[in-house]
């Protein structure tokens, strides 16, 4: 997927939820390192109603997410998580089993 492809993802998203969507997806524990990116981009968006976090993490420090929410949660009236369900061959043989 190109990086087009996942703006026009994200827009849709925006306009579904009806909120901005932050996207952290890593493939790196998550540690404070993402704070001080975190919070610029937070300012350049500015004060918004609603902000969704799109997160792929392969977990992390402890502390990290308290962190993560209380900065985000500066910034809007509401906040949501949104974490994608990872397809891989053990759900996707549970899915079409399901649909049988």
């Amino acid at each position: 997927m190109d990086t087009e492809e996942r703006l026009d993802y994200i827009e849709r998203l925006e306009k579904m939820r009806d909120s901005k969507v932050l996207v952290y997806f890593s493939y790196t524990p998550l540690d404070d390192g993402i704070l001080i990116p975190l919070y610029q981009q937070l300012k350049a968006i500015g004060k918004t109603r609603k902000i969704d976090l799109f997160l792929q993490s392969y977990g992390g420090a402890v502390d990290t997410p308290f962190k993560v929410v209380m900065l985000i949660r500066e910034f809007c009236d509401e906040f949501a998580v949104i974490v994608p369900l990872p397809l891989n061959r053990q759900l996707q043989w549970l899915y079409s089993e399901l649909m049988k």
